[in-house]
C-alpha cells in the first residue's frame, strides 16, 4: 500500500480524464489505490465526482441553486445590517447572526459552485431546519409565503441535483466485496 496522501484538487482532474478515455469508475479505483493510501476516501471521491456530462446537463439547474444562495445570502447581509444599523442588534450579535447565516450559506455557495457532494444534502437539510427557525418568528402573510416558497426552491433543488450527480455516492463509502475492496456501483 502505496503512502501518498489524497489530495482532491489533484485526483479529481484524474478521475475526470480517465473517464473521458473510457475507464469505468471501478478501472479508475484500482489503478489510483496504489497511488494513494486512504481508500475509503478515494472511493467517496471517486463516487462523488460528477461526469462531465452530468454536469452539463445539470449545470442550469446547479447554477439557478448558486444564484438563490447568494441572493439569500445578501438579505441575510441587509437584514443584520439593518437592525444593527436601528440599535436593535448590539454589535456582538452582528457577528453572531453573520457568523452563522452569513458563513454557511458562503459555505454552501462555495460547495455547490465546485460540485461537492456532502454539501448538497446538507445545505437541504439545513433549509429545512433553518425554515423551522424562522417559522417562530411573527410575520406577515407574505414573509411566510417567501419563505415558504425559497425553502422548497432550495431543498427540492439541493436533493434533486444530490440525486442526479451523484447517484452512487454514500457518506458511509461504496459496498466491499469480501476481499476488503471497495466495489464502485456502475
Amino acid at each position: 500500500m502505496a503512502g501518498k496522501k489524497l489530495i482532491r484538487k489533484e485526483v479529481q482532474p484524474i478521475i475526470a480524464a480517465e473517464r473521458e478515455a473510457g475507464k469505468t469508475d471501478q478501472e479508475i479505483y484500482y489503478q489510483l489505490r496504489e497511488e494513494y493510501f486512504d481508500r475509503m476516501a478515494l472511493a467517496q471521491l471517486i463516487t462523488g465526482t460528477p461526469t462531465a456530462a452530468d454536469k452539463l446537463k445539470y449545470k442550469v439547474h446547479n447554477n439557478l441553486l448558486v444564484f438563490i444562495l447568494s441572493l439569500s445570502l445578501l438579505f441575510t447581509l441587509l437584514y443584520v445590517f439593518s437592525l444593527w444599523t436601528d440599535g436593535t442588534l448590539p454589535l456582538w450579535g452582528v457577528f453572531i447572526a453573520l457568523g452563522f447565516g452569513a458563513f454557511i450559506k458562503g459555505y454552501f455557495i462555495y460547495g455547490i459552485a465546485r460540485y461537492e457532494a456532502p454539501v448538497y444534502r446538507l445545505c437541504g437539510l439545513l433549509s429545512i431546519v433553518g425554515f423551522t427557525q424562522t417559522m417562530r418568528i411573527e410575520k406577515s402573510t407574505t414573509d411566510i409565503v417567501f419563505d415558504i416558497a425559497a425553502t422548497a426552491l432550495v431543498c427540492g433543488l439541493s436533493f434533486y441535483l444530490y440525486n442526479y450527480l451523484f447517484p452512487r455516492y454514500s457518506a458511509s463509502g461504496p459496498k466491499k466485496d469480501t476481499a476488503g475492496e471497495y466495489v464502485m456501483p456502475r
